[in-house]
């Protein structure tokens, strides 16, 4: 069989599970075309021709890979939007009074952050024959700031504050900052509201996190040319999020497609009989 994938529009692959959605995504179109380019080493699915690269500029795989790997990250760090927020705070009165600028209001740097924990708001206790305790600092009360921080505020709000407020309470809370409002929207538009921003990347689903990693490649396109690919929905299965609920979204994604691949059965393992990929750029 041959898939025929139009560029410049918006394709949807979709299909009963186990028809091969992803081993035709994953591991045949993106690993396909990187190994085209020397760019991939790993596994490459099995197909007979895959034609039509060379009209791509790049591929990028949105999949459901962490954020972030340590307590640290969290979604407004990883969309660069923590930048503005401690931006805000050193420009207030009581900041510049005091001689802060916008690292004071980090936790990951040493100056306004509880040195204590460093910024962690836990410290680890290790136990010699038992799995090491993690408790609140006791200094900073889990703040994960010193106090002399704490007490600045805007709208009366200190920075642990905001930072425990949702991605749908900070539109309203900086619903006068632009680049805060901007980047925090996209956040709330693809599902996360419910976030806060200070939460850590740790604690996010597997879908929660390809939602959040799909904004970090939302750069201008150039002509027809960059091509990307999600490896599952971005509307995926959570537990805070039941699928039923998504059901509309999910549906609007499939009927917004202009391109539709439908898989009814599983893709053939036999390579004589693998399918025949094409990229296309005329007209449909």
């Amino acid at each position: 069989m041959a898939a025929a994938i139009p560029l410049d529009m918006l394709v949807c692959v979709t299909g009963v599970s186990g028809s091969g959605k992803s081993t035709l995504i994953h591991d045949c179109i993106y690993a396909g075309i990187k190994k085209q380019r020397g760019d991939w080493q790993g596994h490459v699915g099995a197909f007979q021709k895959l034609e039509g690269g060379q009209h791509i500029d790049e591929v990028i795989l949105v999949d459901q890979s962490p954020i972030g790997r340590t307590p640290r990250s969290n979604p407004v760090t990883y969309i660069k939007v923590y930048d503005a927020i401690r931006e805000t705070f050193a420009h207030t009165r009581e900041a510049q009074a005091h001689g802060f600028d916008p690292s004071h209001f980090s936790f990951n740097v040493p100056g306004g952050r509880c040195e204590v924990c460093q910024g962690d708001g836990t410290v680890t206790v290790e136990m010699q024959f038992l799995a090491d305790v993690e408790l609140v600092c006791e200094e900073c009360k889990g703040t994960r700031f010193k106090q002399q921080i704490l007490d600045v505020r805007y709208r009366g709000k200190n920075i642990h504050d905001v930072l425990n407020m949702t991605i749908r309470e900070a539109l309203t809370f900086f619903r006068d900052i632009t680049k805060i409002v901007n980047k925090l929207r996209v956040l709330d538009e693809v599902g996360l509201g419910y976030l806060r921003l200070g939460q850590s990347a740790t604690t996010l689903s597997g879908g929660e996190a390809q939602r959040a990693g799909s904004l970090l490649e939302r750069r201008p396109f150039r002509v027809v040319g960059k091509t990307r690919v999600a490896a599952q929905p971005l509307v995926s299965d959570e537990d805070r999020n039941p699928l039923i609920g998504d059901l509309p979204l999910l549906l609007g994604v499939v009927l917004t497609a202009f391109w539709l691949l439908i898989l009814s059965q599983p893709i053939p393992t036999s390579v004589h009989s693998i399918i025949y990929i094409v990229f296309c750029v005329e007209e449909y």
